[in-house]
């Protein structure tokens, strides 16, 4: 009983130790709502107001967005967040800090029923709360942190059902609703259950065939609709367009390639249309590039430098500056993890189950044309990989106990731990916001704000469309009603002859641009009205007002700047 109650505590101060890590300042860190983050909102806000999403569908299964078709389920987990929280970095954020955080008891109970082993479940807990992989999702609105969650959990329940068959049914749901999180999932439940039957299949041959049926058919009714939206709507638009098979570039170079064979072939004396020799076929062709690609994207996956030193490039993803997605220590604990489960575990089924997880996981991502070091398509190996730097702790722990210097090697190695979760603490947290601050957007806030105290003081509003797309932003934080952009497809107009511009029908805000043909032929002097209010983006004006003067012509309102303190737009008037 003891014992018991001292795992529960320990559990649940790793829990609260991870729902401070994920919830500490969410409004703040990262420094803005991304271009995704605000259109997951606004579409939560669009169906808590009309049932539709911002574009006029009717409770979707794939959700029409600007840019992209997006899966369902963390946007409708957003709507009463959004209801109670409004439509800010609170009712945006939280849900995906709300999953990471029941993740971290679901892996507990999941490395629990691999090695039966208590100390193994804890430590794969921590290793998650302290993971920066994990952290950096559980911060954003990003879909992944729902579908781990779903995932860990199907999975836990499943290994419960193969001890009391009543739970096989809800191992069916939760592994079912995981494709509805995130697209990555569409393409790894299929192998999931392939290997789960296989592996597990003596154990699945002594539970009930009502029970077995049950659980088929719930997953079958579950995943029909998905199914049928993969296959005949338009779930797979995105996939399309990122799959390493539609890269445009493939055939060109295919082209390219051969004629570099001829002109080697002939010294250069080959006619226009010449047909390539058969080797040359052979070497260069589309099938050999894919398989190229292919092959490239799956060993940069369980590369160090994607794993331990640089993560993924995409600043959204990673907090970069030398950190990859472990901590540099990891990597001694994964191999020792290895070791003990290759030679020393005695479960044939857990440790089937675990290398199967962790090398066919990545393929969905790897079918990408940079999915090699996509780290959100990537996420599916971080559990298989936390559990075994976990076990490979609690085998370096077990050892180190029993020699003499042992506790001081535990306090070193447990120091340079603690040193480089503190370095990456700093990174995120001082330099971070810096570095990444175009990429998450920063500006939009502040630029609705100064719209909503001054717009009744001029006729129109124009929003430069040279930076970001700016429609999401200026729906999100205006709160401008979704019915809207449901019932009117933007109007291509011009509201003067200096500028031409999208307008939002209804309202008097328009996207667009100043003219470069009128600046390059006056400057500006003319080109802005006073009657129009203008947000334009530092790197359209190219010049910083702090160090030079600003021209007579323009009436310069307020300046935006980035928390490092560039000028990220500039507000402005004709005079």
């Amino acid at each position: 009983m003891f014992k018991k109650k001292k795992t529960i505590v320990f559990l649940l101060s790793i829990i609260l130790l991870g729902s401070f890590l994920r919830l500490y300042k969410l409004d703040k860190f990262p420094p803005s709502l991304f271009g995704d983050e605000v259109d997951v909102g606004y579409q939560a806000y669009s169906i808590l107001k009309t049932g539709k999403d911002y574009l006029g569908q009717k409770w979707p299964i794939s959700f029409h967005s600007i840019a992209d078709w997006r899966t369902p389920l963390f946007l409708y987990a957003d709507v009463p967040f959004v209801a109670f929280f409004g439509l800010n970095e609170w009712g945006v954020r939280l849900p995906a800090a709300l999953f990471g955080i029941l993740t971290i008891p679901a892996i507990y109970f999941l490395a629990k029923f691999f090695f039966k082993d208590e100390k193994i479940g804890l430590l794969s807990a921590l290793c998650l709360v302290l993971s920066m992989w994990h952290l950096q999702y559980s911060r954003a609105a990003f879909e992944v942190t729902q579908m781990l969650f779903f995932l860990i959990v199907g999975l836990c329940f499943f290994f419960l059902g193969l001890e009391k068959e009543k739970f096989l049914s809800l191992s069916a749901v939760f592994l079912a609703l995981a494709p509805y999180s995130y697209s990555t999932a569409k393409f790894f439940l299929p192998i999931l259950l392939v290997f789960l039957t296989i592996i597990f299949f003596r154990k699945l041959k002594k539970i009930s065939r009502k029970s077995i049926s049950i659980s088929i058919f719930l997953l079958f009714i579950l995943l029909l609709p998905m199914g049928y939206d993969i296959f005949f709507g338009k779930a797979a638009d995105r996939f399309s367009i990122l799959s390493v098979f539609s890269d445009p570039t493939v055939i060109p170079q295919v082209g390219f390639d051969r004629q570099t064979d001829l002109f080697v072939e002939t010294n250069g004396q080959f006619a226009v249309g010449t047909s390539p020799s058969f080797l040359s076929r052979v070497f260069h062709n589309k099938f050999l590039s894919w398989s190229t690609a292919l092959i490239r994207n799956y060993f940069r996956v369980f590369s160090t430098e994607f794993l331990f030193t640089n993560g993924d490039i995409n600043y959204r993803h990673s907090v970069q500056g030398g950190l990859g997605e472990f901590y540099w220590l990891d990597a001694v604990f994964v191999i020792i993890g290895f070791y003990y489960l290759f030679f020393k575990h005695k479960n044939a089924e857990t440790k089937k189950f675990l290398l199967c997880w962790l090398f066919f996981s990545p393929i969905p991502s790897v079918l990408t044309r940079d999915g090699g070091n996509h780290a959100t398509r990537l996420i599916l190996i971080l559990p298989p990989l936390l559990i075994l730097i976990a076990l490979g702790i609690n085998c370096f722990l077990q050892l180190m106990t029993k020699k003499h210097l042992g506790k001081i090697i535990i306090a070193v190695v447990f120091l340079g731990y603690l040193g480089q979760f503190f370095i990456y603490l700093h990174r995120y947290y001082i330099h971070y916001p810096l570095d990444s601050e175009e990429w998450w957007h920063c500006g939009y806030k502040e630029m609705a704000s100064y719209i909503k105290e001054n717009e009744n003081e001029y006729d129109y509003i124009v929003i430069s469309d040279q930076d970001q797309p700016p429609l999401i932003f200026l729906l999100f934080w205006l709160k401008i009603d979704p019915k809207i952009p449901q019932n009117n497809k933007l109007q291509w107009t011009e509201i003067s002859d200096a500028v031409s511009a999208d307008n939002i029908p209804q309202t008097k805000y328009y996207i667009g641009h100043v003219s470069e043909e009128r600046i390059k032929a006056n400057g500006f002097i003319g080109t802005l009205k006073p009657n129009i209010l203008y947000f334009l983006p530092g790197s359209e004006i190219g010049k910083d007002f702090r160090y030079e003067p600003v021209p007579n012509s323009i009436k310069l309102l307020k300046t935006i700047y980035y928390p490092s303190g560039r000028v990220a737009k500039y507000i402005m008037s004709g005079t």
